[in-house]
């Protein structure tokens, strides 16, 4: 009885593997990221702002810094490749939390005010932003990681079982997509709030290919809103593309008929492709169902994204296509670490999470040998759809040319298909170690399997052979560094590409070493099948936290926090007033943008698309030129007369600079503050938020509105310029005294009400961005909301004192919540009347079996 009891819960555990798969992707979770669990920890590069102004004069001890050759300067952090998420979506995370539970539809802290929940990247929705809302917001960042990687490597599992895979095989699986270095490296941004639920919409695809019923397409629909709420779009693309293709070559060969019922009808001589029609009807109606209710689901936060979208010039302006990783970082999908780690020491002006193809040595190896042992369909459409994922990636013709001008790939950043390219590893190495646990290869598979490991172990020595033969010399010190026991030598110095180089390579020799000892003592030694599964994910979990641990760097809160300094102060004090801050001729921009929302600060600068299209068009002309990188880098002002009169119009009065910082020679400005953190200069010209305007030009063309603004003629306290005629203005220039005054009297996220005195009919002129969706009142009234100065907002006054109020209600956002609703109700009533049907069929059967059981009873 005793054995009995002891035996019951491994039996339970033994017949719920994907409870035991769970709890042990959750264990190794919080091990990866347990130094951010720690007290007083977070996982975070947010120890970056102390390079920046107004913090880098006072960086704490044990900050660590170290030479960037990007900018010829020394940066403070542990992972200098971390900026996106340190000054973008952690304060965007700090931003929802602090206005919820009302969501905010507008943020007025950046680029003259901005669509909020349109840009997605908010994630405003995003079922990993939760964390944040309702946990201390250091501590919420570690929990996120850990969720994602978990709800990666659960999702690649069931994958793999609904694949047909042994335990052993989904388990690797998972791990290897789960710990894969692509998507470690990328868990900050916005692009792996999707990634981890791409296994989860093959999942789901499958399912509905073997069983297309309403709760298999609600369970579809549920995962493409969630993905959608992720809040990347391309990476959303990128998902649903390889969903769709997924779904193809389920229904081509899968348990619909596909395949099969084209043979059966051909034996039969009929059509085998109506026999195909006949077969997939209903499954591609189910999933092309399934896509639209997950896409409606979605509403509430792509119909402001779609509406942003049309609004801006975000996709003439993208370079089409054209990115792509340079062929030679390809290395890397064998070496790592053969052009350094950004947590330590980087070689090239590669950037490590564009060349993270990084999937385990074993996994590498397991991969290939899987279509050597068993060349299924599925196995080597999945082999191709890697390669050819690869080779766009690379910029490899002719598929890079081929896939660049399809609708959807041209405006889409390709480079990271790499995670595609992750999960078919995953996929084919797990089927790989379970042909090798089910049976041991003989003859001509075995001898090619040995034959391709053993060639994936001799191709990197001879790659650095060839490129860096002298760095044999550094043996020593490599090897060191390899295993952690010395740091590899700075940027600058002369042995780092040869000490890093010859490192990466004994790190690939020892666990590609391993990998091969493995598969020898399986395939040649009769090592049994579960030592040999075991030691298999040992090797693989050991070699994959090897790569990823510390790329999202465990730093305390102290060092992720930077104090109100008295410049800060400063630019609170001059609130509703905008500043801006000049690049300095070394280092880091001060007070980098988006990070300012945390100060309750406006800064006119911003990072955050799509771009409005009136201010990208001005920020290019008058601000700062376009880069390779940002064909509209909002986030930078270069120094000049024509910039500083686009700053005036826009109540810019403050422009910070980086103590010691030269002031830039230009009329109007005066240093203002002095201190030991920044210097601020005042800017004279700085028009207030708001102001009265008498006359007008009228100014049909955009282009030329853009040119009449920007002339050092147009004084905006006297004219708007317009597109059509206003009633209550004069024409041209007005002269006399000042028609009145006006003051911000409150200033929120979504609404905002100004106190006017117009001494005559006027036209109210708020240096905010002109955006459908915004609506006034004077005096509780509905008043007409114009677009002047080319971009600002405008409202006509007519004499008197007057309460203007402007609050944000955009329609996009309203039907889509509507739309969202809707599409909930249907999806809940598909998901339960699919219940009900099942519940049916169930019991049918069991009629059935019941009746036939009484037959044979009845048989003498």
């Amino acid at each position: 009885m005793r054995r009995s009891a002891r035996a019951g819960p491994l039996n339970w555990l033994r017949a719920r593997p994907a409870l035991v798969a769970l709890l042990l992707y959750g264990l190794l979770s919080v091990a990866f990221f347990s130094p951010g669990l720690l007290p007083g920890h977070t996982t975070s590069g947010a120890d970056y702002l102390w390079s920046a102004a107004p913090w880098n004069t006072t960086a704490p001890s044990g900050v660590p810094s170290k030479y960037s050759q990007s900018c010829q300067c020394t940066l403070s952090g542990s992972n200098p490749e971390l900026v996106d998420p340190t000054t973008v979506f952690e304060p965007f995370l700090q931003y929802t939390g602090s206005h919820l539970p009302q969501v905010p539809l507008w943020d007025p802290h950046i680029m003259g005010g901005r669509p909020y929940v349109a840009n997605m990247q908010s994630a405003v929705f995003s079922p990993f932003s939760v964390p944040a809302y309702v946990l201390p917001f250091w501590r919420s960042l570690t929990v996120i990681d850990i969720l994602k990687v978990l709800v990666a490597a659960m999702g690649a599992f069931l994958l793999g079982r609904a694949l047909r895979m042994g335990f052993a095989g989904a388990f690797m699986t998972g791990a290897v997509y789960g710990f894969g270095l692509f998507l470690v490296v990328w868990l900050p941004w916005p692009l792996a709030n999707v990634f981890p639920l791409i296994p989860w919409l093959l999942l789901a695809t499958e399912r509905l290919v073997r069983r297309p019923d309403g709760l298999s397409a609600a369970a579809l629909a549920a995962v493409v809103a969630l993905q959608f709420f992720g809040g990347h779009p391309e990476s959303s693309f990128h998902a649903l593309f390889a969903a769709a293709a997924f779904f193809v070559l389920r229904v081509l060969q899968g348990p619909t008929g596909g395949v099969a019922s084209m043979a059966a009808a051909a034996r039969q001589g009929g059509s085998r492709l109506a026999a195909l029609g006949r077969a997939s009807a209903r499954p591609v109606t189910v999933f092309a169902l399934a896509l639209v209710a997950g896409t409606a689901l979605a509403a509430v936060t792509l119909l402001p994204f779609l509406e942003l979208l049309r609004h801006s010039s975000d996709l003439s302006a993208r370079p089409r296509g054209a990115v792509y990783v340079q062929p030679k970082y390809f290395l890397a999908v064998l070496l790592p670490d053969y052009w350094g780690r950004a947590t330590q020491t980087t070689l090239g002006n590669g950037f490590e999470v564009e060349r993270a193809f990084y999937a385990g040595a074993l996994p590498l190896m397991l991969a290939p040998i899987a279509l050597i042992l068993r060349p299924r369909v599925e196995r080597v459409a999945i082999a191709v759809f890697a390669a050819v994922s690869v080779f766009v990636v690379l910029g490899l013709q002719p598929f890079f040319g081929i896939v660049r001008h399809l609708p959807g790939f041209a405006s889409t950043y390709n480079t990271r298909l790499t995670i595609l390219f992750l999960l078919c590893v995953a996929l084919l190495a797990g089927w790989g170690l379970d042909d090798l646990i089910r049976r041991r290869p003989q003859g001509r598979r075995a001898w090619a399997a040995t034959a391709l490991a053993g060639g994936l172990l001799v191709l990197p020595v001879l790659v650095v052979v060839a490129t860096d033969g002298s760095s044999v010399r550094f043996f020593s010190r490599a090897l060191h560094v390899a295993w952690g026991f010395a740091q590899p030598p700075g940027p600058t110095s002369a042995d780092a590409a040869p000490v890093i180089h010859l490192a990466s390579l004994i790190v690939w020799i020892t666990l590609a070493g391993a990998a091969i000892a493995l598969l020898l003592a399986r395939m040649w030694r009769g090592l049994a099948a579960g030592a040999f599964a075991g030691l298999v994910v040992l090797l693989v979990l050991g070699d994959l936290f090897r790569a990823g641990v510390g790329q999202n760097p465990a730093i305390t809160v102290a060092h992720a926090t930077q104090p109100v300094t008295p410049a800060i102060q400063y630019l609170q004090s001059q609130q509703p007033a905008r500043y801006v801050a000049f690049p300095p001729r070394v280092g880091v921009i001060p007070l980098p943008t988006d990070v300012n929302l945390r100060y309750g600060i406006d800064d006119l600068r911003g990072y955050d698309f799509p771009v409005e299209e009136r201010f990208g068009r001005l920020w290019v002309r008058d601000m700062h030129a376009p880069t390779p990188l940002l064909p509209l880098d909002t986030t930078t002002v270069d120094p000049s007369p024509q910039s500083l009169r686009i700053l005036s119009l826009f109540g810019v009065r403050d422009i910070l600079l980086q103590k010691g910082e030269p002031p830039p020679a230009l009329p109007g400005l005066r240093p203002v503050y002095d201190g030991p953190d920044a210097t601020i200069l005042a800017n004279d010209g700085a028009l207030p938020r708001t102001w009265l305007v008498t006359g007008q030009q009228v100014v049909p063309g955009e282009s030329q509105q853009l040119d009449a603004i920007s002339s050092p003629t147009f004084d905006p306290r006297r004219v708007v310029v317009t597109q059509k005629p206003l009633p209550q203005l004069g024409s041209g220039d007005a002269s006399g005294p000042s028609p009145g005054s006006a003051n911000l009297a409150q200033y929120g996220a979504d609404q905002l009400s100004i106190n006017a005195r117009a001494d005559r009919p006027a036209e109210l002129v708020l240096s905010d961005l002109s955006y459908p969706g915004w609506q006034a009142t004077v005096d509780g009234r509905p008043a007409r909301l114009d677009r002047v100065d080319y971009l600002l907002r405008g409202v006509p006054l007519p004499a008197g004192n007057h309460r203007v109020e402007l609050s944000y209600h955009p329609s996009s956002w309203r039907v889509g919540w509507i739309v969202s609703l809707a599409a909930l109700a249907a999806v809940t009533a598909a998901a339960i009347v699919g219940i009900r049907g099942r519940r049916k069929q169930r019991s049918l059967g069991l009629v059935s079996d019941q009746r036939a059981a009484l037959r044979a009873e009845r048989q003498p």
